[in-house]
């Protein structure tokens, strides 16, 4: 199963952090996943059950994924 590195970052003075899952591959295509409402990058990535991570099967699969 692939790994998911957390990642933080400041644009313009905000305070932005997201998650970052790569491909053991070259990747197909990057897919970026936004979230709604009251939830957070953590939504796409369970860590108590990795198969059910979209982070991580997409990986799987070839994609690079990264969810802000």
């Amino acid at each position: 199963m692939p790994q998911v590195t957390v990642v933080d970052a400041v644009a313009d003075g905000v305070p932005l952090s997201g998650r970052v899952a790569e491909p053991d591959e070259t990747p197909q295509a990057l897919i970026v996943a936004l979230h709604g409402g009251t939830y957070s990058s953590r939504y796409y990535d369970l860590a108590g059950a990795p198969r059910s991570s979209a982070l991580r099967n997409y990986a799987s699969l070839g994609y690079r994924v990264v969810a802000v």
